[in-house]
């Protein structure tokens, strides 16, 4: 389960800086040479594991997301651990605190300003696509 799938490589943003192949754990990025332009490829995207450390690190927002429906995200509270990253992230909107069963986690709950970026800061993993 993921929040997010990266789509392509945006070659006239790509500023070759070379961070995404440098920090991708799964190898999924490969230089290219057009011309006398250079630039990163997602080449393999089968291997992501989608941590999201190239999206973090792109300096020229060169890495285009798919659009995902955010009506299907969900927090799974078994693994939130209440850290409020989602909610700094999302400007306290769209995402809160909730007490159930004495459980204290975080809940969309607008999924119309949930930003699909905020579950790459998610240190535990806890935001998902339903299913």
């Amino acid at each position: 389960m993921r929040c997010f799938e990266i789509n392509h490589v945006e070659k006239d943003k790509c500023t070759a800086c070379e961070n995404c192949i440098k920090l991708c754990p799964s190898d999924c990025y490969e230089m290219k040479h057009d011309n006398d332009n250079v630039y990163v490829e997602f080449t393999n995207p089968s291997n992501c594991s989608f941590c999201g450390k190239c999206i973090y690190n792109c300096p020229g927002d060169a890495i285009i997301l798919k659009e995902l429906d955010h009506t299907k995200f969900e927090i799974d509270r078994s693994l939130c651990g209440a850290c409020e990253k989602c909610i700094q992230i999302s400007g306290d909107q769209g995402v809160e605190l909730v007490e159930e069963d004495g459980k204290v986690f975080a809940k969309i709950t607008d999924h119309t300003k949930f930003d699909k970026k905020t579950g790459f800061y998610c240190p535990n993993q806890a935001i998902k696509i339903k299913k």
